[in-house]
């Protein structure tokens, strides 16, 4: 992991940005601008597996079907994993994690998660990935792992939570860390030019430039979007 990681630019809410060549990348025609605009998660749901153990045939859990979520899903059923069961409170997102092949979408509010898990696997589930950044979402994951083994953090909470550590520790959970890098961006790309990743699944919406703020507002409360796009 390099100790100088930077973005590639002063920020992308503008009409133009500048970036340096070598951090340009040529698409190929079957990928839209619209589509090339989802590597940033992708990536990260790449590289979430990529560090992952999952293995051929492991039963995965994906906690969140926001974008990470539903990248995470795809990018775990291409490396092998099934059944895949996705937890999921807003039907929006819990009907796409469907078209993207999720075996079981459940509601966490309304389904027994665990319950379900035992069902699938009675040991529970191989590896579990964490995409809802939740205040209790790892400690729901480490129940729904199996003994030994192991919950992705990708999903990223931004304020201090209590943690009970006596089942990750009993349990001996591997907890393992992900955050996208570019070298994954090529495994992107093939996956939103073979479709793997449509873009009508998952682009809810495309604002202009200047209506940025009201929806950056409407996004940090309850709504139905699953990625909104910006045109400038």
């Amino acid at each position: 992991m390099c100790r100088h990681k930077r973005t590639t630019s002063n920020g992308c809410y503008a009409e133009y940005v500048t970036c340096r060549p070598d951090h340009l990348y040529l698409l190929p025609e079957q990928v839209s601008l619209k589509a090339a605009a989802l590597w940033n998660p992708l990536t990260n749901a790449i590289h979430a597996v990529q560090l992952s153990r999952q293995q051929l045939g492991d039963f995965v859990v994906v906690m969140g079907a926001g974008p990470i979520g539903l990248f995470t899903l795809a990018a775990a059923k291409r490396a092998g994993a099934h059944p895949v069961l996705v937890t999921e409170m807003q039907p929006r997102r819990a009907k796409a994690a469907g078209k993207l092949g999720a075996y079981r979408v459940l509601n966490p509010r309304e389904d027994n998660i665990m319950e379900a898990c035992i069902e699938l696997k009675a040991e529970g589930a191989d590896v579990v990935y964490e995409c809802a950044g939740g205040a209790d979402t790892l400690q729901e994951a480490i129940m729904y792992v199996r003994c030994g083994g192991q919950v992705v953090l990708v999903g990223i909470h931004m304020e201090f939570f209590m943690f009970n550590t006596i089942l990750w520790v009993t349990k001996e959970v591997d907890i393992q860390a992900a955050f996208g890098l570019t070298d994954q961006l090529p495994m992107a790309v093939e996956m939103l030019r073979d479709g793997t990743i449509k873009e009508e699944d998952v682009i809810t919406s495309v604002v202009p430039l200047e209506r940025l703020p009201e929806t950056m507002k409407k996004l940090f409360r309850p709504n139905d979007e699953i990625k909104v796009l910006v045109k400038p």
